[in-house]
């Protein structure tokens, strides 16, 4: 994790994307199949048993990429599984936001949080 509001993991800078963490979140490093696991809701806490909370882009490149890169669903694809976990009532889908700063704002508000920008936002507050 890199210093600053909201720590940075990052399992491949060369893919436009930072994952960012709440300064809290105890763990060094996130694998592609850690994250696909917390942003499909299989993984709902970190290893010290605190809760996970996801946050993600409502759209963009970022989005894409990660959901292209880690998750290996197209967008519409990730929004009808979360729909059908809703409706069945077996998960809760990541936080959504419009823009990185919003995302950024809620990682480093809300201890467990982990989500992900383009390697071009203000990580540092």
């Amino acid at each position: 994790m890199s210093p600053g509001a909201a720590g940075a993991v990052d399992p491949d800078s060369a893919a436009g994307i930072i994952v960012v963490a709440h300064p809290a979140v105890s763990v060094a490093e996130v694998s592609g199949a850690d994250l696909k696991s917390l942003f499909l809701g299989k993984t709902t806490s970190w290893s010290d048993g605190s809760p996970a909370r996801t946050a993600m882009l409502t759209d963009g490149p970022a989005l894409d990429e990660f959901l292209k890169r880690y998750i290996k669903k197209a967008p519409s694809h990730f929004g009808l599984y979360w729909k059908k976990a809703v409706y069945t009532g077996t998960g809760t889908p990541p936080a959504e936001y419009r823009t990185e700063a919003e995302l950024i704002d809620y990682v480093t508000r809300t201890p467990g949080a982990i989500g992900f920008v383009s390697t071009g936002a203000d990580v540092d507050g």
